[in-house]
């Protein structure tokens, strides 16, 4: 079943009324009127209570039995509004207030009270739908000159001398005809309309309002599930690549290893001498197997790191020995293109506990990729230096080292300095580039600074020429990164 509309929703007087202004106009009316004003929506519950408690109906309750008698006008008027709302006066009527005519669904009605004492009561309507009642009274109307006789019946002989005392106040009391005390309530009543329509429309706008809200608001939960579906899907998809990349390189790096370990005793002789050109050729067959074996092992890296799987196992690591091991591993390469590769140590180079294999990587990572970015004649330099960082948790500088590795290379265009770091991610992606490689080594390299608690970025080199790649790692990683820790003795 379909939800009912707006329109068609019930509301209630306290749901569209500020009850603190009701109020204010209310206190105006009693004071212009010199009556008691009351307001109570369709349960009874009274929103607006101005007493104009008389003499009269002090003198009532201290007859015997009186307070039964007498009960409160909020209490007599809630019965009364649940009583109206039945529409059965007969079965439900007070003996306390009798309604007199009128259909109060509709009209103005008169109530009079055991006392001699009249309300008049007249339904708060919206678009034809009876929210409330606005009470006026009591008043002593026209023509009443005698308590009822039931008041008499009920207290008894011994309340003569009250009974005469209270008549004695209801005759003091200022009379007020039908008619007038009806064109008051109906004048009030004018008042009140123009204020629940507003108090209405007002409402209706905020519903509005909020259910564009809620229909947004389910729009966009329906969006995230359905995000939240294609991610899990995603991250499925994710792990079963890294599961796929894993396998095959573990699969291809066996064999691999074989044809570089057979090309190896070929070049040794140890098959047979071998002439110059076959040579050349096992050279070539052994040397793209080395560079194979390199992106192989780089997939395997980065399928680990994805993976969650990389630990680390930390050392005493001196930084300047390091930096010298790595430079004369990467020689070769370098003068192959006729690149000149210095390192040095500035003094005071601390030593760090680091994973001395992760370390190496790193080194040898960025050297590389200088090397093979560096045109023929170029020159390439690693510098370890003292520095100062903000470790992980800490607000103050702790001491650490810094590698600089600086090329006279191509350079990185100021706009890519961050995504050269994403795995697969190259500068020239095109089919015809110039330099090869997967686009791995930078981002196994930040990684592996970042598992070590460190930073690694891209700047330009001196003079605007090549690049600067620069590392700082902590004296020792975040303890809550170590899975194990080697001791050397």
């Amino acid at each position: 079943m379909d939800a009912p509309s707006l329109l068609d929703q019930p509301v209630t007087l306290a749901e569209i009324l500020d009850q603190d202004s009701l109020q204010r106009v209310c206190m105006t009316f009693a004071r212009v009127y010199r009556t008691g004003l009351s307001v109570l929506d369709t349960r009874g519950h009274m929103l607006v209570d101005i007493p104009a408690e008389h003499a009269l109906c002090r003198r009532v309750r201290a007859l015997p039995q009186g307070a039964d008698i007498c009960s409160t006008v909020a209490d007599e008027l809630a019965e009364l509004t649940r009583i109206e709302d039945t529409g059965d006066f007969e079965e439900n009527s007070s003996p306390f207030i009798d309604p007199v005519g009128g259909d109060p669904q509709s009209v103005l009605t008169s109530h009079h009270c055991i006392c001699g004492l009249s309300y008049e009561v007249l339904p708060i309507e919206q678009q034809g739908v009876v929210l409330g009642r606005l009470v006026y009274g009591p008043y002593r109307r026209a023509g009443t000159d005698a308590l009822d006789a039931r008041l008499a019946e009920r207290t008894g002989a011994a309340a003569a001398e009250g009974l005469a005392a209270a008549e004695a106040e209801l005759l003091k009391m200022p009379e007020q005809s039908a008619e007038d005390a009806a064109h008051a309530v109906r004048s009030i009543g004018e008042v009140l309309s123009v204020i629940v329509q507003t108090g209405y429309a007002r409402h209706l706008t905020s519903q509005i309002h909020i259910a564009a809200i809620q229909d947004a608001y389910n729009e966009l939960q329906e969006k995230n599930r359905r995000l939240n579906d294609s991610l899990d899907k995603l991250k499925e998809l994710d792990k079963l690549k890294s599961n796929f990349l894993a396998t095959v390189s573990h699969e291809l790096r066996t064999p691999l290893t074989s044809v570089i370990g057979y090309s190896e005793m070929l070049l040794e002789g140890l098959a047979g001498k071998l002439n110059k050109e076959q040579r050349d050729y096992v050279q070539t067959i052994m040397d793209k197997g080395d560079q194979l074996l390199g992106i192989i092992s780089e997939i395997l890296d980065i399928s680990k790191i994805e993976s969650g799987a990389v630990q680390l196992l930390t050392e005493p690591v001196n930084v300047g020995e390091l930096l010298t091991q790595v430079s004369d591993a990467m020689m070769p390469q370098a003068r192959r293109k006729k690149i000149a590769l210095t390192h040095r140590a500035e003094p005071g180079v601390p030593s760090i506990v680091a994973d001395r294999s992760k370390a190496r990587q790193i080194l040898l990572n960025l050297l590389s990729n200088a090397i093979k970015f560096t045109p023929d004649g170029g020159h390439v330099e690693a510098i370890a230096a003292p520095t100062k960082l903000l470790s992980e948790g800490t607000a103050i500088p702790q001491a650490g080292v810094e590698l600089r590795v600086i090329d006279s290379g191509v350079g990185v265009p100021e706009a890519v300095r961050e995504r050269i770091f994403e795995a697969f991610y190259q500068v020239d992606n095109s089919s015809t580039r110039l330099f090869g490689g997967t686009g791995l080594g930078l981002s196994i390299v930040k990684h592996f600074v970042e598992a070590h608690g460190g930073q690694v970025w891209v700047e330009a080199g001196p003079d605007d020429e090549g690049s600067t790649f620069v590392v700082r790692l902590p004296l020792r990683p975040p303890a809550g990164r170590v899975v194990q820790r080697h001791m050397v003795g």
